[in-house]
């Protein structure tokens, strides 16, 4: 039998390299974990707004003069969570009788909300105000609070009858004292401060753009020598005082909390 010459020919592929293979391995298994992967949010901001001279968590009614500029002070700070967000404040409800220079900010906390009212003869009222607050449109907070008008020379508005208590360093008491306007302006004067005899009279000066008392070193008449400061709101006055010389001899330092009749 005669065979005829053949030619015949294999085409094998060629084989894959062995670091293809393990770079294909690779990527699989970096997309697997990035579909599985837990994807991290930053935690919300908590905050809270409080007037800049209380640690009660609250918008305290301001007392602003009738004529003049009031600087309404606010707290916005900073509790937890995302440091990176703002919170932003806006004062809502303000009379026509009653400007104010900027009624919204929005920043980072901690930080002031400085509020300048200006007012002109606006009337011995009380305005119902509100502050809305809120973090990118969120987590609103209102705060109602009042604006209540006094006159520019606040010590008529002080003047009355006080009843209190102290509590200094040694002893607790209770007692009554009055307050009375001299005439010059934002001056009153006290009778029986700190409960030391009816014959005293402390006199103290009055801030009406900040509700604050102070009281410079005098002797009140017999003998005692005191100085201090406080605040006063419509319904009451906060003393802290010193006092040396007093009745009964020796020294004290107290913290006087008054009601006014």
């Amino acid at each position: 039998m005669i065979f005829n010459a053949m030619s015949v020919s294999f085409r094998f592929k060629q084989p894959v390299p062995m670091r293809r293979i393990a770079l294909f391995f690779v990527l699989l298994c970096a997309l697997s974990t990035s579909c599985t992967k837990t994807v991290k949010t930053a935690i919300p901001l908590t905050y809270k707004v409080e007037s800049e001279t209380t640690t009660t968590g609250i918008v305290e009614d301001a007392y602003i003069p009738a004529t003049g500029t009031y600087h309404l002070r606010l707290a916005v700070k900073f509790l937890s969570g995302n440091v990176a967000d703002s919170v932003r404040v806006q004062l809502k409800g303000l009379p026509s009788t009653i400007s104010v220079n900027v009624d919204t900010f929005n920043q980072r906390p901690t930080y002031i909300a400085d509020f300048v009212l200006t007012t002109n003869n606006t009337p011995l009222v009380t305005y119902p105000v509100t502050l809305e607050a809120s973090v990118n449109g969120k987590q609103v907070q209102v705060y109602n609070f009042n604006l209540r008008v006094v006159p520019a020379n606040c010590a008529s508005y002080v003047a009355g009858t006080y009843n209190g208590s102290n509590a200094c360093t040694a002893r607790t008491y209770t007692y009554t004292m009055g307050v009375t306007t001299t005439g010059t302006a934002n001056q009153v004067a006290i009778s029986n401060f700190g409960g030391y005899g009816p014959t005293t009279t402390a006199y103290a000066t009055l801030n009406c753009n900040r509700d604050s008392i102070f009281v410079a070193s005098q002797n009140i008449g017999n003998g005692t020598i005191l100085e201090g400061k406080g605040t006063f709101t419509g319904t009451g006055m906060k003393l802290w005082y010193s006092a040396s010389s007093i009745p009964g001899g020796g020294s004290e330092s107290c913290v006087a909390t008054l009601t006014k009749q």
